[in-house]
């Protein structure tokens, strides 16, 4: 009996030794083959990326593009620059003394709010919005002698193309702001003129910063300029050396000459996050850093849910950065020499709509790519490629404003020659304008024509695009706060504040 069991033993397992040999090679002949194709497949993609990757850089080589790591720029300005104790001194007096507490909004005239001064047919300034001349006046006169100060070296040219410092000509422009609506106050348009003038070499400091946050703050400020112009040109004591002036101040700005050199900058910018980003990726993982880890772990009582995920996302990231990254970074760079081309290409016919449509195409092809492993939109990130399309928007509706504020002022000498208001803009041709302005926000001509009462009624369509009539109203029914919230960019006629009510 034994023996007949132990020869069915023998008999069976050496049948089923042989299978098990069989399939254990099988699986591992299996297995060694998808990790050589797995590793052969991913070879072949960080290859493909690296060569798109360098496919792109020796293409905007061919352009004169010169893509790489790039020095953040220096932090303009200083404390030891002109306007630096001005500024300190003017932060201190706005703080101290009641003009600060009173009407804390001086934002307000720089372009986020209504303007607060009309003039009503009587010539004297109306109030409107609680202003207390008295106290303005008391808190101007206070600060005349740091004014003068900030004068001379804004009036200086060689010290007033130097690079500004943010933080210090924030703290002067109210005042100067101020100081201009005293002058429209006392009736002295000049002198207003002269202040908006200072006002502008305030903000042409930034117009070299090659950041978009300065490109936007600058157009910003300006943007608040254009309204104190607008303020001037309500004044009953306008005259033509008035006009002259102001027209002197807003007659040359090319706000876009800037912006390509702004976004190669900002191109440098986003390399340097992206390399920052990838090296965060590549933590080393010897034994002791392991045991460190797993020290840690214990110590902490940590949940191994948690580290399964830490293990997950460090293996996503890991082979993110070995097979795509490279791709993700030329189709990055792609994209954004596309809008960089077209601004390039046309400086002289440049126009929202364009411009518009060059970003359109370059945040499609971003858009377009498969996404893996939800990390395809890091180099977005980084780069403030979404920026860089605000700013062109922003810069933009500054120069519609600008040009809108020109031609008004060719419209306004136009009256004080002529006489009645002109019936289309190709009267003020070329006596009082070279040419009819062209729309920033579509390059067609500006829109004018006279209204039911014979007023003007001179606007841009807007950043939409779209002519909307004149339609100064926001299409979300919320007040309005600046020119370009409108549905088109309509150019006042009235006071500003009722006009928008």
């Amino acid at each position: 009996m034994r023996a007949a069991l132990a020869a069915l033993i023998r008999g069976c397992l050496g049948p089923l030794a042989l299978w098990c040999l069989f399939l254990g090679f099988a699986a591992l002949t299996a297995l060694a083959t998808a990790v050589a194709f797995a590793l052969g497949w991913g070879c072949a993609e960080h290859l493909r990326a690296r060569q798109a990757l360098e496919d792109t850089i020796a293409n905007l080589a061919s352009k004169g593009e010169m893509v790489g790591l790039a020095d953040l720029p220096p932090r303009p300005g200083s404390p030891a620059s002109e306007l630096a104790a001005a500024a300190a001194a003017l932060r201190d007096l706005a703080r101290d003394f009641p003009i600060g507490r009173a009407w804390p909004r001086c934002r307000e005239l720089l372009g986020d709010g209504t303007a607060k001064v009309g003039w009503r047919s009587d010539g004297a300034p109306s109030q409107r919005g609680g202003l207390a001349w008295g106290d303005v006046a008391c808190q101007l006169e206070m600060a005349h002698e740091i004014l003068e100060g900030v004068r001379g070296t804004l009036d200086n040219r060689e010290t007033a193309e130097k690079p500004g410092d943010e933080a210090e000509d924030r703290a002067i422009l109210p005042w100067l702001a101020w100081s201009a609506m005293d002058r429209l106050h006392e009736l002295d348009t000049h002198g207003a003129v002269r202040e908006i003038a200072r006002i502008r070499r305030l903000a042409d400091r930034h117009r070299q910063a090659n950041n978009l946050g300065s490109q936007i703050w600058r157009c910003a400020v300006l943007k608040g300029a254009i309204r104190l112009s607008w303020e001037t040109l309500q004044a009953p004591s306008l005259d033509h050396g008035t006009l002259q002036l102001l027209q002197a101040v807003w007659a040359q700005d090319r706000p876009l000459d800037g912006i390509a050199a702004t976004l190669r900058q900002e191109r440098a910018a986003g390399i340097r996050a992206f390399a920052a980003m990838i090296r965060s990726m590549e933590r080393p993982a010897s034994r002791a850093t392991l045991s460190d880890v797993l020290r840690a772990a214990i110590a902490e009582n940590r949940d191994p849910a948690a580290w399964a995920g830490e293990a997950g996302a460090w293996l996503r990231y890991g082979a993110w950065r070995l097979l795509w990254a490279n791709e993700e970074m030329a189709c990055f760079l792609n994209s954004l020499q596309t809008v960089i081309d077209h601004i390039e290409g046309d400086p002289g016919a440049l126009s929202w709509v364009g411009v518009r449509d060059a970003w359109l195409q370059a945040e499609s092809a971003l858009a377009q790519r498969p996404s893996r492993m939800g990390l395809d939109r890091l180099v977005i990130g980084a780069s403030g490629l979404n920026g860089g399309r605000a700013a062109c928007q922003v810069i933009l509706e500054y120069e519609a404003e600008r040009r809108l504020l020109l031609t008004d002022i060719a419209r306004s000498r136009y009256e004080l020659d002529v006489g009645p208001t002109p019936e289309s803009l190709g009267h003020l041709v070329p006596s009082y304008l070279p040419d009819v302005p062209r729309d920033p926000m579509d390059g067609e001509p500006f829109r004018y024509r006279l209204g039911p009462e014979g007023l003007p009624i001179l606007y841009s369509v807007g950043p939409d695009c779209r002519d909307d009539n004149g339609d100064p109203r926001r299409p979300d029914s919320k007040p309005i706060t600046a020119l370009s919230h409108g549905r088109d960019i309509v150019w006042p006629t009235a006071d500003f504040a009722r006009s928008i009510e």
